[in-house]
Parts: structure tokens; sequence; C-alpha cells
């Protein structure tokens, strides 16, 4: 089922992204808490977005990029709060999404220069879906998580320790 869902998801992020990858590493430092991550960077006029790839079998989604509209981090709360409504609307119709229930809990990390909100579901069978924001002062960049709860707790730990390039 997570495959299933993780094809879901990944879909309706990376719909309109290019399949070519830019050369440079972007605007960020982001460091995996694992040397068998791989950090991948594309970008292109519809934007830009990070894909933390693990290692061969592990089922884990973690992926960020730059909200296409003006913000700052007073507006995340209010930002994800629609954006975790409108998920658990899409799961209720969607069969192939199985939450154990449409309820969520927010959360915010702190980082320096990033912190984060976040919302996180429980989907069937105790994997975690969440949907983040974090932002330095300038701008904000968007991401979902989809994998075991303790994932979560290091994704976190990375999201926490960008930096700026």
């Amino acid at each position: 089922m997570i495959k299933s869902l993780l094809s879901v998801v990944a879909v309706l992020i990376l719909l309109g992204l290019p399949a070519r990858a830019d050369s440079s590493t972007g605007p960020l430092v982001v460091t995996p808490q694992s040397s068998d991550w791989t950090v991948k960077y594309k970008k292109d006029d519809s934007g830009e977005i990070y894909t933390l790839v693990p290692p061969a079998g592990q089922n884990i989604l973690l992926t960020f990029s730059r909200w296409p509209a003006p913000g700052n981090a007073d507006q995340m709360p209010g930002f994800l709060e629609t954006m975790a409504a409108k998920f658990a609307d899409m799961a209720q119709r969607n069969p192939r999404i199985q939450l154990d229930s449409p309820a969520y809990t927010k959360g915010e990390f702190l980082g320096y220069p990033f912190s984060g909100n976040y919302v996180e579901f429980t989907i069937k069978g105790g994997l975690k879906q969440v949907l983040f924001m974090i932002s330095e002062g300038n701008g904000i960049w968007n991401g979902q998580y989809i994998g075991p709860a303790d994932g979560w707790l290091d994704a976190m730990e990375v999201l926490k320790a960008i930096k700026k390039s």
C-alpha cells in the first residue's frame, strides 16, 4: 500500500517539473543524516525541488520545493491548515490513500536559520504522512514526508540543519 500511496503523492508533487536536473546544488545546502542518502535538486521555469532519496529498499519520501507565492513564516500555520483540510478531503475520496482518521496533529520545529511548521496524519499501518513548510524569514519552502514515525524525527533534523548556499 505504501508504494501505491507514494506513487500517488509523488505524481501530484512532481507534475510539471522537468526531468533534467540542474547542475548546481541550488540555493540551499541540504545534508542528510546518513551518507547513504542522496540529495537531488531540480529547477526549471515552474519551480525548484529538493528530494532526499533513501537507500534502496526503504519506502520513504522526503521532498520540498519553493512556495510559488510570496509569504512569510507567520503565514505558514494558516497555509498548512488549508492544505491539511484539502488532503483529508482528497484522502476520503481516494481509496488508495487510507488514513487511520482524517484528524491530524500540528507541530513546529526550530532550527537555524530554517524553522518550520507541520501537520501530521497517520496512514493505516502506522506510517506518517506529513505536510510541512520551512522558512528562514525570506520566503517559504513546502514539502512532505511519508514513512515511519521515527523517520519523521530524522527528517526534521535534516530540515532544521538546512543552510543557504
